[in-house]
């Protein structure tokens, strides 16, 4: 479930919460701090075997499945790494454009290197 992560990461659509209940920041305070659709892009190629594996222990299978972006959002890697994946497992529209980006057609769930190559020369979102 892709709406999944909200959940378990306790984050609302006004706000981000600190675990100790503090307000961090406001969605426009953090969308301003966030990276481009496009700079994610590019930390997830940059980082394409740590996306691959994130969610099946090591086995790599030469794409990035949506459990894949998940794990590393929510998972113990460097913040721009889970920054990157974030921003596609909360936005499924743009999620699905990485996803088809190099071929079109219909979604899988899971973008090649080459739907990633695509997305970032496309240089833009949507």
């Amino acid at each position: 479930m892709r709406n999944s992560l909200f959940v378990k990461l306790g984050l609302s659509a006004g706000m981000l919460v600190a675990l100790s209940g503090a307000v961090v920041a406001t969605t426009a305070q953090a969308a301003s701090a966030a990276p481009t659709c496009v700079d994610a892009a590019k930390t997830i190629r940059n980082h394409f075997a740590t996306f691959d594996v994130a969610a099946h222990h090591n086995a790599p299978d030469g794409l990035i499945s949506y459990n894949d972006m998940v794990a590393v959002a929510g998972g113990n890697y460097p913040d721009h790494i889970r920054s990157a994946a974030r921003l596609f497992v909360r936005n499924a529209r743009l999620f699905d454009e990485l996803d088809t980006a190099a071929h079109g057609g219909s979604t899988d769930d899971r973008v090649s290197h080459n739907d990633l190559v695509a997305f970032i020369a496309r240089g833009r979102c949507g």
